[in-house]
């Protein structure tokens, strides 16, 4: 039997020629990032931590087995100990007690929380239309992480009505800093801008085009497990040549959103608005979807929409419906 020794260097396990180690998961960790920074596949990874049984879910703190393939030479050895042949993994410390995981909120699954690491991007596609079928749109946000706390977004949006043409209806930009990044509480400002392909007529009048400006603001509590968040949004829609007296329209907006994880695969994700928009009746907007995840950086969710007056109480004629693809890369 092969003698095993302990290094006082690192924490080092070596067997003849084969390096073990253990790594503590750090804040924005994902076991993908741990497998490339020690020259390791995921698979890897997971065959030496068979106590891992969601390769989606880590923890900050976490002490995981790992083997850097990347070594060619020893680590200078301060101190030689005897170890027992087996050497039992440290144990994981439960998500029910930490209530998190490292880096939980860059899990592309549709967390309202969401947010790229830095230097990673990613491309939410959505599909939609109504219950009548009529109105179909496409769109797309496009982001990149700059920071682990800034991001930047640009967005393209087009429909047709019965497929008789297509319109670019909308693209925009907008930025978001993360300025609350605590274990779990999280809290986002951003702000961005869309330019309207077309509003229909004001007044009598035909309008080719408008300029749409959000400031808004997200607050909440997420885990690995589920998440519920808060926001709150101002809209100022300009319209150029309406005239000096018009200072456009505005709208605020307040909500809650919210997600639950049923398994490594499949997630539910729901949310509610109220909406307060000028010269119309205030109105709410709620929202239903589920999601299948096929890893922690792709989706593909099917979403339900519905509208209804706050003083009418009545529904909207047609339930929005959506199919949509998100991918982290």
């Amino acid at each position: 039997m092969k003698k095993i020794v302990l290094l006082s260097a690192g924490s080092m396990l070596i067997a003849g020629s084969a390096v073990a180690a253990t790594y503590t998961v750090q804040k924005g960790d994902w076991l993908s990032k741990i497998a490339v920074k020690h020259g390791m596949t995921l698979q890897q990874i997971a065959d030496l931590n068979p106590q891992i049984s969601n390769l989606n879910q880590i923890e900050i703190g976490q002490v995981i087995n790992v083997s850097d393939r990347r070594a060619t030479t020893t680590a200078k050895v301060a101190e030689v100990k005897e170890a027992p042949a087996k050497i039992e993994s440290q144990p994981v410390v439960k998500a029910a007690k930490e209530k998190t995981c490292a880096a939980c909120e860059n899990v592309l699954d549709g967390n309202p929380l969401y947010r790229p690491a830095a230097g990673r991007f990613y491309s939410i596609t959505t599909l939609g239309t109504d219950t009548a079928f009529d109105i179909w749109g496409l769109g797309t946000e496009l982001g990149y992480g700059i920071t682990d706390r800034l991001s930047l977004f640009v967005n393209l949006a087009g429909s047709t009505y019965k497929f008789d043409d297509y319109s670019w209806d909308s693209y925009g930009a907008g930025l978001s800093f993360r300025y609350l990044n605590d274990k779990n509480w999280k809290g986002d400002v951003y702000g961005k801008f869309n330019q309207l392909g077309v509003i229909d007529s004001i007044d009598g009048r035909f309008f080719t085009g408008a300029y749409n400006w959000t400031a808004g603001t997200k607050f909440g509590y997420t885990t690995c497990g589920w998440t519920l968040a808060g926001l709150f949004e101002y809209d100022w829609l300009t319209i150029p040549g309406v005239g000096d007296t018009f200072d456009g329209f505005k709208t605020y907006r307040v909500g809650a959103e919210g997600q639950y994880v049923f398994t490594k695969r499949w997630n539910v994700v729901a949310g509610i608005t109220y909406e307060m928009p000028e010269f119309i009746e205030n109105y709410f907007t709620g929202k239903l979807g589920v999601n299948y995840n096929f890893t922690n950086t792709a989706y593909l969710g099917l979403y339900a929409t519905q509208a209804m007056g706050e003083k009418s109480g009545k529904l909207a004629d047609d339930t929005g419906l959506a199919l949509q693809f998100g991918i982290e890369f």
